[in-house]
């Protein structure tokens, strides 16, 4: 008993062993590609994106491998993109060159940073008015930043048809009603407090700061629906739009529930 004690824990190191050297091959791999230093910088970590955006065309959601990155940042977000979702359209199907924006950019930071101490990015960056731009991703977060990025393209298709399902603006996000709407729809057709949705809303923008909910936001949207108790979430009282205080124990029939968290279950 001992000896095959002995022998696991054996194979355990090992494996660890080998996959340290994977990822210092990967690193060095990426560097010698897109940098000239140690660090990638926001542009170029923009060219590495889009390089694996685009070798994905033609590459099943399946074949992509682990999710796990984006429903371990935002779980729940899978339960409302299969509830909503009209036609699950593959990413692989896309025929168009991909184009990495800045907001994904700076998302993919933000999953980096965020990885073992959630609310890093918003601490460091947002709250310090750091320039995103001047950012740079260490070696140690590749692998974790790749994962993200896979989960997120393979979704996108997912959540461009829930986007236009319920109407965007003109910059191609959802605005309050749309959200409003959408939520109405996951809460089995009751409308969502005012209060809950300004939480909602607020909670959702801070990643990252832009005028209405992108699709990286409606990420987070549908993760906070889903598994967070908004009676705890909530102040104690809070105030909708029309200026009626609202107790904050309201917001619990508007939305997920510890149940609804543990059902969430699985990869996005």
């Amino acid at each position: 008993m001992a000896y095959l004690i002995i022998q696991q824990e054996q194979k355990r190191r090992d494996a660890a062993v080998e996959q340290s050297r994977n990822n210092a091959a990967f690193a060095k791999d990426i560097l010698k590609r897109y940098s000239k230093s140690d660090t990638l910088k926001f542009d170029q970590v923009r060219s590495w994106l889009q390089v694996v955006a685009n070798s994905q065309i033609g590459t099943s959601r399946k074949a992509a491998g682990d999710d796990s990155a984006l429903e371990d940042r935002f779980p729940g977000s899978s339960v409302a993109l299969s509830e909503l979702a009209i036609e699950r359209e593959d990413f692989s199907a896309s025929k168009k060159l991909y184009v990495v924006d800045d907001d994904e950019v700076e998302w993919v930071f933000m999953m980096a940073m965020d990885k073992k101490v959630k609310g890093t990015f918003q601490r460091e960056v947002i709250d310090n008015g750091v320039d995103v731009k001047e950012l740079e991703l260490r070696p140690k977060d590749f692998e974790y930043a790749l994962r993200a990025w896979l989960s997120y393209i393979h979704n996108r298709p997912l959540l461009d048809e829930v986007m236009l399902r319920y109407g965007t603006n003109a910059d191609g996000q959802m605005e309050r009603d749309s959200v409003r709407h959408m939520l109405t729809d996951l809460n089995g057709g009751t409308p969502p407090k005012e209060s809950a949705l300004d939480w909602v809303m607020a909670e959702a923008a801070a990643m990252p700061l832009s005028p209405g909910i992108s699709a990286l936001e409606l990420i987070k949207v549908m993760s906070l629906w889903y598994t967070k108790d908004l009676s705890r979430e909530m102040p104690r009282r809070a105030t909708s739009q029309n200026g009626d205080s609202v107790p904050a124990t309201d917001a619990s029939a508007a939305g997920g529930t510890a149940a609804a968290a543990d059902a969430a279950g699985g990869g996005l």
